[in-house]
């Protein structure tokens, strides 16, 4: 049950044969996580609750206590939505016909696995929110929050650009990238939960990176604990988990590079000194290793899961928002010391990756910092 919500299982058909070696069937159309408090197996409702799936033709059930977070967590699966809810509103019956102060929080209803992840921390929201939900016995996700909606285009382009930076092993650049994340969310007032499904999202990117060494500590794995992530309280304290993943993965990610392939670590290392050289072409790297730029393109993004052009852009655009950021520097001067011939040159890519021109990027900082002073 741990390693489905944690999204460890995958692709479908392996989760499916996995639980049924346990007795589990979960080869159903839909599905929810559920939390609940954690209460003493002496009370007979519990029984009762657990034994509802049975009456069901169309649900299945199975839980497992997270003792150290006081609650009890509960998969369900049914063939039909209307089966999963009514299975929850005879459990509202059960719990509405005792003396107790138990509720259940419900994620929404799912269909992909892969969600698997999303739903817990949907279910644990609307756990966390209980005490301000009046009388109610069963919270729904879809109650208490609408984040989800409010971050995914957010999240989608906020993923590509981290990845970018992570790939390129640019520690300025993901260090930028996690000071955007958080002055985003603050500036926004996204919730704990929208940025916990981003920081999931970061974690899975990273976590697949590591594992391509084939060498995973416990401390890391720990990082991606999503029952370990639902005890946070603050985004600062996610922020500084993530702040400190991201070291591990980068200085693993030096090592193994060298070591790995020692012309990609020397190839990076030649892009990072030279890329002010507006002359710097990838056909100019390929020929001082006797490759074609072809063969180079697709042996780099091998090992490092991006285009060598588009580690130089990145970069270039990275030292381009320090410049504009810390000098004031003209803006055919800064295109100039990033590798750009010409200012038009310099604006059009700068706005193609940032989505605003140089200009409207340095005042943008400025209203930033003057806003924080």
């Amino acid at each position: 049950m741990k390693k489905f919500v944690k999204g460890r299982i995958s692709p479908r058909e392996k989760a499916v044969r996995e639980a049924e070696k346990l007795g589990m069937r979960i080869n159903c159309d839909f599905y929810c996580v559920l939390l609940m408090s954690l209460i003493s197996p002496e009370d007979e409702w519990l029984d009762d609750l657990f034994a509802l799936p049975e009456n069901e033709e169309n649900a299945n059930g199975y839980g497992m206590e997270i003792v150290d977070q006081e609650q009890y967590l509960y998969l369900l699966f049914g063939n039909t939505k209307e089966a999963l809810e009514l299975w929850v509103n005879n459990a509202k019956t059960i719990l509405s016909s005792i003396d107790s102060e138990a509720v259940i929080a419900v994620s929404n209803i799912h269909v992909d696995f892969s969600e698997a992840t999303a739903a817990y921390f949907e279910a644990g929201t609307a756990y966390d929110n209980r005490f301000v939900m009046g009388n109610e016995r069963v919270l729904w996700f879809s109650d208490v929050s609408s984040a989800a909606k409010d971050i995914e285009p957010f999240s989608q382009n906020y993923i590509d650009g981290f990845r970018k930076a992570l790939y390129a092993g640019d520690a300025r650049a993901l260090n930028d990238r996690i000071n955007e994340l958080l002055q985003i969310l603050t500036d926004k007032k996204f919730s704990l939960f929208a940025f916990r499904i981003i920081y999931n999202d970061i974690i899975g990117l990273l976590l697949n990176k590591y594992l391509s060494y084939g060498d995973v500590s416990k401390d890391t794995i720990q990082y991606y604990d999503i029952f370990e992530l639902s005890k946070c309280r603050k985004v600062s304290d996610l922020i500084d988990i993530l702040r400190q993943l991201c070291n591990d993965i980068l200085s693993k990610e030096e090592r193994n590079t060298d070591k790995d392939d020692p012309v990609i670590g020397e190839i990076i290392e030649y892009i990072r000194k030279n890329y002010s050289d507006p002359d710097l072409s990838m056909g100019t790297i390929a020929d001082m290793y006797n490759m074609s730029a072809a063969n180079l393109s697709l042996t780099y993004k091998e090992h490092t899961g991006m285009y060598p052009s588009e580690y130089l852009l990145l970069r270039r655009m990275e030292k381009a928002k320090e410049l504009l950021t810390e000098t004031e520097l003209s803006i055919q001067d800064i295109g100039a010391s990033v590798g750009y011939h010409d200012s038009s040159s310099f604006i059009r890519r700068f706005k193609k990756h940032m989505g605003i021109t140089p200009a409207k990027y340095r005042n943008a900082m400025k209203q930033e910092k003057t806003s924080s002073s």
